[in-house]
Parts: structure tokens; sequence; C-alpha cells
């Protein structure tokens, strides 16, 4: 819904700005009202070769009023963004061009808007074909200058890239280091996700990794991408692990925060969305990623679990009745009361699916998450008669079983963690998937 990405965009005075600030550090450009589709193109295209090329401001233009108003648009963009930097940007060229840009594909226009038709359609010059495209560029310089200087305003072009132009949506899709991407948009969404006033700028992270995912090769190559260690990850040392399991570790980590203080669906849901999404194409989950959701699943079991056993008040309000102030209070928050056993249910319910899902396309490849599965056993049986849960609890129960009686088979219990994992690789092979029910 492009309605949620206005309050993003600089006012009318700091688009002035910007385009002050790109004349005064470009060669002029002519820019009659209206402008031609020509010179729509022309500004459009040296916008993103200015963010593109990241050009350093020169040292005799410190002082210059170029630099004045540069300072100024920094300033405004970090009053109106929470996570934009103290000190002014590596590039201030390079920012300023592409908050302009933001400014004029968003403007309403009579008839099309040839700024915004031109940022969609561009294409790569080293592609080899000839189109008739607004303009050509280095895409590979764009899209390292995307992975080095992701921001707010940054997220958004993105966005737009990926949603309305084919041309560089498929060369950043075909990407083998898509991890140079896919890391910078985890570590602000790990170091956004807990900050109300950052709720903008997580959505578009959010919506940037659900566009990601639903490519099947994105999915597959995430699993394969590892990382030796995740310096910027605070709950604990991450180290080889997969993007795909880092990826894993920070959506839920996201929907943790949300459901305990920020407490938005919209949120959660592209969270689960995207996890979705990714779980048929789980491979080798790291044990840290798999302990994530099956915890997430506990907590949220336990806390339905309490809902569901609480008294409500079941009376509706009829017309003939009048409520007095006291009854319309407990009316009010019977429903929200039930609104929230909804939307507990709702997130069970979406777990228990990307579990499944994992567990009949790739059970073999993840033994950390069967493993999980059998230490946490205990809070699945509860939930095996409840309605919306049964099937989806079955399945697992089925997994947990199975594996139990591996085990018991293999010796006595107490049994050790690399005993346990080691018989789940080995008994794997024999699982009969047809137990599971899709």
């Amino acid at each position: 819904d492009s309605s949620k990405l206005f309050p993003l965009l600089p006012s009318p005075p700091l688009a002035l700005s910007l385009l002050s600030l790109l004349l005064l550090t470009s060669p002029p450009l002519s820019l009659p009202l209206p402008p031609s589709s020509d010179q729509c193109n022309s500004l459009v295209h040296r916008l993103v070769l200015h963010f593109s090329s990241q050009p350093s401001p020169p040292p005799s233009h410190l002082h210059s009023p170029s630099s004045v108003i540069s300072s100024i648009t920094t300033g405004i963009w970090s009053m109106m963004s929470s996570t934009a930097a103290a000190t002014q940007p590596p590039s201030p060229l390079a920012d300023g061009a592409v908050l302009l840009l933001l400014v004029l594909t968003h403007q309403q226009m009579s008839g099309h808007n040839q700024y915004r038709r031109a940022l969609l359609q561009f294409t790569d010059e080293h592609s080899g074909r000839k189109t008739r495209a607004p303009f050509s560029l280095n895409l590979q310089k764009l899209y390292l200058s995307l992975c080095n200087n992701l921001s707010e305003q940054t997220t958004l072009l993105l966005y737009l890239l990926l949603q309305g132009n084919p041309h560089v949506a498929s060369f950043i899709f075909s990407r083998s280091d898509i991890d140079l991407l896919v890391v910078p948009l985890l570590h602000h969404l790990h170091g956004s996700s807990q900050q109300p006033s950052s709720a903008h700028h997580v959505y578009m992270l959010l919506i940037v990794l659900l566009i990601f995912s639903q490519d099947d090769c994105f999915n597959k190559s995430i699993h394969e991408l590892h990382l030796q260690k995740v310096e910027w990850y605070s709950e604990r040392s991450l180290t080889n692990i997969s993007v795909g399991s880092l990826m894993v570790i920070v959506l839920v980590r996201t929907i943790q925060a949300n459901i305990s203080h920020i407490q938005d669906k919209y949120l959660h849901t592209n969270c689960l969305a995207a996890l979705a999404n990714m779980s048929s194409h789980f491979n080798s989950l790291h044990l840290d990623a798999a302990q994530k959701i099956v915890t997430l699943f506990k907590q949220l079991a336990k806390k339905y679990h309490r809902m569901t056993q609480k008294t409500t008040p079941t009376t509706t309000p009829t017309s003939a009745t009048p409520l007095s102030p006291d009854s319309e209070a407990v009316f009010r928050e019977s429903a929200d009361f039930s609104t929230e056993v909804g939307v507990v249910e709702e997130i069970l319910v979406m777990i228990l699916e990307i579990v499944n899902s994992c567990l009949s396309h790739r059970l073999a490849t993840n033994p950390h998450l069967v493993y999980c599965l059998l230490y946490q056993r205990e809070v699945f049986s509860p939930l095996h008669t409840s309605p919306p849960l049964m099937d989806l609890v079955r399945n697992i129960l089925s997994v947990v079983e199975f594996f139990s009686k591996k085990l018991e088979e293999s010796g006595p219990s107490p049994y050790s963690s690399p005993f346990v994992l080691e018989t789940i690789i080995r008994c794997s092979a024999t699982w009969p998937h047809h137990r599971l029910r899709v």
C-alpha cells in the first residue's frame, strides 16, 4: 500500500533545497514547466548516476554555498528520520539525489508521472539488448551502492526498483552475492524492530524481504551463503551461520519484539508470510534459528492455553436492555479479549504451517529443527484437540513419536545432545513421509 510510504517523503521546501543542491554541484539543467519526457529522463538519469557513483564533496567546497545547503537538507532529514546519522553523509550529493528522486517520483501530476516512468523503465547498459528505455546505466554500480549505503530513503528506492523495474529486479535476483544486500537489510531490521518511531522503516524492510522471499532461487541461495560471524547481533555470538538461518532469527526476533511492545498485526503478518515462503526451502537450519521458531511457538502456546481457559462474559447487549457504564466496559473488555485470542491463534497456526512445510519438504536436511521439537515435545500435546490447530499439531507429534521411538531403540536414556542429533540424522532417511497430512 503506497499510502503507507508518504510519511517517509520530504516536504516540498526540502525538495526545493535538494534541487538547489543538485544545480549548485552539477552542470546546469534546463527544467521548463511542464518538463518534456526527454528532460524527465535526463534528470532521473542524472540523479540515479549521482547515487550510483557516490561522489565525495571536493575539499574546496567545504565552506561553499552548496555545502551549506547540503547541511540544511541533511539536518531536515535527520529531524524527520529516527535512524538518520548524526554526522554528514559520506556523499551529500548522492544522499540529496535519492531524496529528490523520491519526491519527484511520488508527485501527483496530470497524466503520467514521467519521472516515475523513467525510474521504472531504465535498463542495464551492459545487457547487450537494444530497447527503447528512457536511459541505461551500470546496474553493478547501482547494486553495490544500494548494498553499501542502506538507509530509510535508499530502502524505499530499493522497494520501488524491485516492485516496478523488471530490469533491475531481474539483475538483483540473479546475483550470486545477494548476501551483500540481504545482510544489511537484516542488520537494519534488527536495530529498528524495537523502536516504535522506526515503524515506517521496519515496514519497508519487511516488504523488501517479503518480495525476496517470493523467489524460489533466492530462498535456495540464502542457505548456501555462509557468514563466519555476525558482529552486530547482540543476543549471542553467531558463527558459521547461513544467511537463510540469520534471516529466520531476525524475523522471529522481530515478531517477538512486536508482540511484546508494539503489537502491530500488520508487522508480524509480514514476518510470518516471509517465513512461510522460505519454509519449504529451509536447509541445514542453524540451531539458534530452530530454537527461535520453537521458542516463539512455546511462548504463544502457553499464552493461548491461559487465554482459552479464562472465563469471559458471554451475554450480548440488546437495544431493549440499556447498559450501565460498568457493563459497557465489561463488554468492551470481552470484545478486546476475543480479538486477542484470535490474533494469538492465527500466529500459532502460521507457525505450525511453517514447521509442517519444512518437515514435509526438508526434514532430512534440518536435524536441528527435529531436535528442538523433541526437546519441547510437551508444548504440543495440550493443543492436539484444539480444532484450529489439531491437524498441524498431530503432524508434529507424529514426527516426535517416530524419532522418540528410534532413540529408545538405540539404548536407555539419558541421551547426550550429540547422540540425539546423530540419531536424528541417521534415522531421517527412514522417515515415512506419507504419515504427514498435507
